[in-house]
């Protein structure tokens, strides 16, 4: 049975942490990342309308279901930074505070 209350979602965030954070590993791992130190970051890709597009729409169906999951229990302001295009404020803006 599922209760609802603070220890519920205290228990709910530290089991999804422990997902993404294993899914970000095995993908860093998969990928090679993390090896090394970074030289630069190649920024021209941003600039395409076609990355613009596909920023707009790459977590429809999967992250953006996430996040908002992960903050229909919360309260308070949201800091997003450098996090792409702004869909995810767009779509948190539609939650109740």
């Amino acid at each position: 049975m599922i209760r609802r209350g603070r220890s519920w979602v205290r228990a709910l965030r530290s089991e999804l942490g422990r997902q993404i954070g294993s899914q970000v590993g095995q993908l860093a791992e998969r990928y090679g990342l993390g090896r090394g130190q970074p030289t630069g970051q190649d920024l021209d890709p941003y600039w395409d309308p076609k990355m613009a597009a596909l920023l707009e729409t790459w977590g429809e169906d999967n992250a953006w279901l996430e996040v908002q999951l992960l903050f229909a229990l919360c309260e308070g302001k949201v800091l997003d930074i450098a996090c792409g295009t702004g869909k995810v404020m767009q779509i948190l803006s539609n939650t109740p505070a």
